[in-house]
């Protein structure tokens, strides 16, 4: 996408691209004559990438392109997505940032369409780690290490700015937040304590996984681990409560809604003597 800008002699920081939709496409009349483009981003124009001798492709593959040549939003990590599907009517693209972080790889989550000057945050009503590698690819940046919480009081967005997503529901191959189901502004039920604050590193951060052993998809001895490990360890009950059983529901991917929690209850129950 970005060669393609170059081609056309316009900007390529916040180049962004999606496949065409119905309306959208070629004339039937029309050759193909770009396919498997392979640029390495250093290419001039896009007939200096290496692509396929022919094509295999028919006009609802066309990719629509957008170009913009200025950061569009006020802090760092601003990124152009692409055009909105899911939960929000029209053909509007969205724009995401980081805000209030020391650097381009973290912040507090924002998010708006293109057509409002109101940048909102995003709510973390079942927001899971799918949802968080997905938000790290609206932005442009990588999704090895993608790690979430909900912001602290500090770091909470303003009580005049909107919430604009709530409840996504991202599957994982999305390009960014826009394209997975979730409730708009005018329907959301958020308050800012809920925001929620992204990191986005490439090979130095901690990420961890979750998971629930011995019981079912929902119910179970709760597990978990780092990405620097290969051992699954248990979580203790020392002060955990149910806000600590919501966050560990989302964590999960799970809903937080009608959550319930207890310590284990047999020795079948408990995790192994050699777990950590």
């Amino acid at each position: 996408a970005r060669v393609a800008c170059r081609s056309l002699g316009l900007g390529t920081t916040y180049a962004g691209y999606r496949t065409a939709r119905t309306g959208e496409y070629g004339l039937t009349s029309q050759p193909i004559y770009m396919d498997n483009l392979a640029c390495t981003g250093a290419e001039p124009d896009l007939h200096s990438c290496s692509r396929a001798t022919g094509h295999n492709c028919v006009h609802g593959e066309d990719v629509i392109l957008s170009c913009v040549s200025t950061n569009p939003g006020s802090a760092t990590g601003s990124y152009v997505g692409p055009t909105v599907r899911g939960g929000v009517s029209g053909e509007t693209p969205w724009l995401y940032r980081l805000v209030g972080g020391t650097s381009s790889t973290w912040g507090r989550l924002e998010a708006r369409e293109m057509t409002s000057e109101a940048w909102g945050t995003v709510c973390d009503d079942s927001f899971g780690l799918t949802d968080a590698r997905v938000a790290c690819r609206s932005l442009g940046l990588t999704t090895t290490y993608a790690a979430y919480q909900t912001a602290p009081s500090s770091l909470q967005g303003s009580s005049t700015q909107p919430t604009n997503m709530d409840n996504l529901g991202c599957v994982g191959t999305e390009s960014s937040l826009d394209q997975c189901t979730f409730i708009g502004s005018s329907s959301e039920n958020c308050a800012h304590s809920e925001d929620i604050w992204l990191t986005c590193a490439g090979t130095s951060a901690t990420s961890w996984e979750y998971r629930l052993a011995g019981g079912t998809t929902y119910n179970g001895r709760l597990e978990a681990r780092s990405s620097s490990s290969s051992t699954w360890g248990t979580v203790c009950d020392d002060a955990f409560d149910s806000r600590d059983a919501a966050v560990a529901c989302r964590s999960l991917g799970h809903l937080s809604t009608g959550m319930s929690y207890r310590t284990v209850l047999t020795t079948s129950e408990q995790g192994s003597s050699s777990q950590p």
